[in-house]
């Protein structure tokens, strides 16, 4: 997961992704529920970075309202999540993001989970340039 934390902040959308699918199944494996929600939330930071910005409003409902069912707080991260969440509504705008976050919010954290999961990475996205030969 800090790895992840790491690539988001060097806005590293390939290993951002790597780093938090291998924090998710695990956290998920684990029963660390609570933790969990830190990843999906984490990977919504990943999809806006991606250019995804309704899947990160979504994630961020999910994370938000499992965190609240789970009766954890964002903790150290509060801040840093408030702040993405701020800069999808602005991209989105307040009725797009406040539906997609609304339909996040109705999710369980498996669905959240299964969602995260689901993202295509960023290496197989049409118009990937990683691979094409110099």
């Amino acid at each position: 997961m800090l790895l992840g934390m790491v690539a988001l902040e060097r806005r590293d959308v390939v290993a951002a992704h790597e780093h938090l699918v291998v924090a998710l199944r695990a956290r998920m494996a684990y029963g660390f529920h609570s933790r969990a929600c830190e990843t999906v939330a984490a990977f919504a930071v990943r999809c806006a970075l991606g250019g995804d910005p309704l899947t990160a409003a979504r994630l961020f409902g999910a994370a938000d309202a499992v965190r609240a069912r789970l009766r954890h707080s964002s903790g150290m991260y509060g801040s840093y999540w408030s702040g993405q969440e701020d800069l999808v509504r602005t991209a989105l705008g307040d009725h797009d993001f406040d539906t997609a976050y609304a339909q996040g919010a109705e999710l369980t954290l498996g669905e959240a989970t299964a969602m995260a999961l689901a993202v295509e990475h960023p290496d197989l996205s049409a118009g990937s340039t990683r691979f094409v030969a110099a």
